[in-house]
């Protein structure tokens, strides 16, 4: 299930990060600035929103890191989440399978960029699209949504990241300028 807010900027940082398990708000307070200690407490609530909503529980969970990066809830090894934000939006994504999420900000479409990361066949939808900066933001989000999933993060040639092994979700929200995409196993 995929949980988005945009309320990043209109909650108490002080009670937040009170409610918050010492580790994850120790992980929050490195963030130099005050919008990225928001995002990553945002997110955070979000998960804790989406735990109570999909499975019941109510408490704050302790997160811990496997190898490769990928997050787990302690205690909960059998609920998957992944946990993503830019500067207009949070999601979070809760299943009991393995499950990727990424949001990105909207941006003005970079040719260049687009023709180091995609493979020809996605340039070519891209540069066909009405919106390329949509369409390339869709592809980037599908990319990094799966590479989360699989917990392989950005450390390959995006241009290889097969994208026809998973089962994607997208919610593009122009207004609010962001693409938000998760990626389940098939």
């Amino acid at each position: 299930m995929l949980y988005i807010t945009q309320n990043i900027g209109r909650f108490n940082l002080e009670e937040a990060l009170a409610a918050m398990p010492p580790s994850r708000r120790a992980m929050v307070m490195e963030h130099k600035n005050e919008s990225a200690r928001r995002a990553g407490t945002a997110a955070y609530m979000l998960l804790r929103q989406a735990l109570s909503l999909e499975y019941g529980i109510g408490e704050a969970v302790e997160l811990g890191i496997a190898a490769g990066g990928k997050p787990f809830i302690i205690g909960h090894e059998e609920i998957f989440f992944n946990l993503s934000h830019c500067r207009t939006a949070v999601a979070c994504a809760v299943s009991k399978e393995r499950i990727g999420v990424d949001v990105e900000t909207i941006r003005p479409f970079n040719e260049s960029l687009a023709r180091r990361v995609l493979s020809g066949e996605e340039l070519d939808v891209v540069m066909a699209s009405a919106r390329p900066d949509i369409a390339f933001t869709r592809f980037w989000t599908m990319k990094e949504s799966y590479l989360k999933m699989t917990g392989d993060g950005i450390r390959c040639d995006l241009k290889t990241v097969d994208l026809g092994r998973s089962c994607f979700e997208t919610t593009i929200n122009a207004d609010a300028g962001y693409v938000c995409t998760v990626c389940k196993d098939r």
